[in-house]
């Protein structure tokens, strides 16, 4: 028997006779030789061995700036800076990779168009669509379909469904829509159902071909979060269990015992009560085997009962934890009086805003800088905002020329940029060194200030 190192070297020995060139024969390929062992780590990145991998910008950034104008949708590509309308009228909805546009007119008067953002081509001009508080037309992350209320001579409204050839694949009778959850499936209805719009075979269902009765999956409750990436499905709790509904389920998992408050890509946000002063934050990995324990578990000694709270993840091992406050001013609001920022990994949390007075926290997953804007008591801006940094817990005072005047911010995905908007300029600022640039100037501000995706 040849022990380990010989067996490798035989190996690459035999290759190189059969004339194979590898990686490592490449000069050799006409002569059979031994070979000793190479540690493959020592030639990744561009690192000699012994060194440490340089630091990769990472992966997930956002790429997308884009905000509303009284002149339509507005997006500024983070890559090469180009400033470009995405519609020309009404509202935008994009899909994650930018590729994909739902233009939504202000009145059923213009068609609702669905584009392919590339090639600046119409994909669908839906004439026939219509809206309301329940049911606005929208689209799934990933730009394939979208689903809009229709009107339908002396019927009800009716959902359909287009894809990205522009044909009909569903249709059903509903006064409400929630949203999507994947590609495939959306929530409608209330009590809420996950209604599967496509078969799971190769292709699509017309209308014509569509079963009488469709797939509709009953949620179980009125209160749920949609969790809108793999694994596809919705979260809530009942009775003090928090419940994972997956869309290709029949019926629902257990996570754990406590108060849903929020979402992550592919996490869901429990706090637990462990006594009058304090709580427990645990994260369950959702798709995990059932009866797994939480991924992460983080005490939070100031979580008092009385109080009500949320949170969302921001990056990979952060949380955005916040106390709110629900007031009913022209129409019902919520917003934030406390925020904390918790890394999930070293059981830290941060005081970002602990003022018990209304404002916003917009925060990346791994930038230095948040930005914190102040409210009034209907959640309206007060125009005032500052800069918070994280690793040296404390707030700095906006450029100049931003202050007073702050309608909208925006962070990035990983924090890398900033952006302020006020009634008729929008800044983008380095996330790095807090030197801003004007995105657009001169023109009348409606808002929908973020970052995509």
């Amino acid at each position: 028997m040849m022990n380990d190192k010989h067996k490798q070297s035989h190996l690459v020995g035999s290759y190189c006779c059969l004339g194979i060139v590898t990686f490592f024969s490449a000069f050799l390929w006409s002569a059979c030789v031994e070979v000793e062992d190479i540690k493959l780590d020592a030639f990744l990145g561009s690192a000699t061995p012994g060194e440490d991998l340089p630091v990769l910008k990472p992966l997930t950034e956002s790429t997308l700036l884009r905000f509303q104008t009284v002149n339509g949708a507005k997006g500024l590509s983070l890559q090469d800076q180009r400033l470009n309308t995405l519609c020309e009228a009404g509202t935008a909805i994009i899909s994650a990779d930018g590729d994909r546009l739902l233009c939504t007119p202000e009145s059923k008067a213009t068609p609702l168009r669905f584009i392919d953002r590339l090639s600046g081509s119409t994909i669908k001009s839906l004439a026939e669509w219509t809206s309301s508080n329940l049911a606005k037309p929208m689209m799934p992350k990933d730009g394939t379909v979208f689903a809009s209320p229709i009107e339908v001579p002396d019927e009800l409204d009716h959902i359909a469904i287009y894809d990205e050839f522009a044909i009909e694949v569903a249709r059903l009778k509903s006064l409400v829509m929630h949203g999507f959850v994947g590609p495939d499936h959306l929530i409608i209805n209330r009590p809420a159902e996950i209604w599967a719009l496509r078969d799971q075979g190769e292709g699509g269902l017309t209308i014509e071909e569509a079963p009488a009765e469709p797939s509709l999956f009953q949620i179980g409750t009125s209160d749920f979060l949609m969790h809108d990436a793999l694994p596809y499905g919705v979260v809530y709790d009942e009775r003090g269990v928090v419940y994972f509904l997956g869309v290709d389920q029949n019926s629902a998992i257990k996570l754990g015992d406590g108060q849903l408050i929020g979402l992550g890509e592919r996490k869901a946000i429990v706090l637990t009560r462990e006594s009058t002063f304090q709580s427990r934050l645990n994260v369950y990995e959702l798709g995990a085997e059932v009866g797994s324990s939480p991924q992460y578990s983080v005490v939070l000694p100031d979580a008092r009962f009385g109080q009500t709270y949320q949170a969302k993840i921001v990056g990979t091992e952060k949380v955005l934890f916040e106390t709110y406050r629900t007031r009913s001013c022209d129409e019902r609001v919520t917003y934030a009086v406390q925020t904390h920022l918790i890394d999930l990994k070293a059981e830290t949390v941060t005081a970002i805003n602990t003022s018990q007075e209304p404002h916003q926290v917009a925060v990346g997953g791994a930038g230095r800088y948040a930005l914190v804007k102040h409210l009034d008591n209907c959640g309206r801006s007060m125009g005032s905002a500052e800069i918070f940094d994280l690793k040296e817990k404390e707030s700095k005072a906006l450029p100049e020329m931003m202050r007073g005047q702050v309608k909208e911010i925006a962070v990035s995905s990983k924090g890398g940029y900033l952006a302020v908007m006020s009634e008729n300029t929008v800044w983008l600022l380095d996330g790095t060194n807090l030197s801003s640039n004007v995105v657009l100037s001169n023109e009348e501000m409606l808002g929908d200030l973020s970052f995509n995706p």
